[in-house]
């Protein structure tokens, strides 16, 4: 083997080994991303917990709020039918 083909193949060998080590330097990156990803969405059971009860909280105002409308609707419609009906009675007994 001529030392020319020897810094040949040595100079080979760095290149491949160049090209892996930047391969690995890319892959390590990719994983650092990934990982910081994942960190920011894990959320520990505590949290979770706390999510779940501020999303009942929401609920129950809002269901709260909601028969405290259908409480006062029903109300006016009550009214409205008794005042119907003492309407239709006064109306129905003036023609008499």
């Amino acid at each position: 083997m001529s030392e020319e083909s020897k810094y040949q193949s040595d100079h080979d060998l760095l290149i491949r080994i160049d090209t892996r080590l930047s391969d690995l330097i890319r892959d390590n990156n990719d994983f650092k991303t990934r990982l910081s990803k994942v960190e920011v969405n894990k959320c520990d059971k505590e949290e979770v917990g706390e999510k779940i009860k501020i999303q009942e909280i929401a609920v129950d105002t809002k269901i709260k709020d909601h028969e405290n409308r259908m409480r006062k609707l029903e109300r006016f419609v009550y009214i409205a039918s008794g005042f119907l009906l003492l309407l239709q009675f006064v109306l129905t007994n003036a023609n008499k």
